[in-house]
């Protein structure tokens, strides 16, 4: 069951890299199509295991701005992600935003689509 959440959280990840690059290709930079499979990989364990961290720490940050500032820190995951693997680039800050806004939306879109097929099968 955790494995499933994992793909498809991967899965989403992927789906919105993509999309980002195809509808970006100046804000997100691939240097080879292949690297985006590491990418979205890179994003799901940044995600899992340092995001519940920097959440706890922003709190009080978040709570001040009404949730917006958790906005900045997926846009820092992402520029977090793309140091970690060579050949993904993103160009700006601004752009990182734009770009984690997008996949999230998708993510949240794959996310909400394999739960409605499993509401459906059971």
């Amino acid at each position: 069951m955790v494995l499933r959440r994992w793909i498809i959280r991967w899965v989403g990840y992927l789906l919105g890299l993509l999309v980002v690059a195809n509808v970006a290709p100046k804000v997100v930079r691939f240097a080879e199509p292949s690297l985006v499979v590491p990418a979205a990989l890179i994003m799901m364990l940044v995600d899992v295991t340092l995001k519940p961290l920097l959440y706890l720490i922003a709190l009080p940050f978040s709570l001040i701005t009404m949730g917006v500032f958790s906005i900045c820190i997926n846009a820092w995951m992402l520029m977090l992600s793309a140091g970690l693997l060579p050949g993904f680039e993103i160009s700006s800050f601004w752009g990182a935003l734009l770009a984690s806004l997008l996949i999230l939306l998708i993510s949240r879109i794959v996310r909400s689509l394999f739960r409605l097929e499993k509401i459906e099968v059971s």
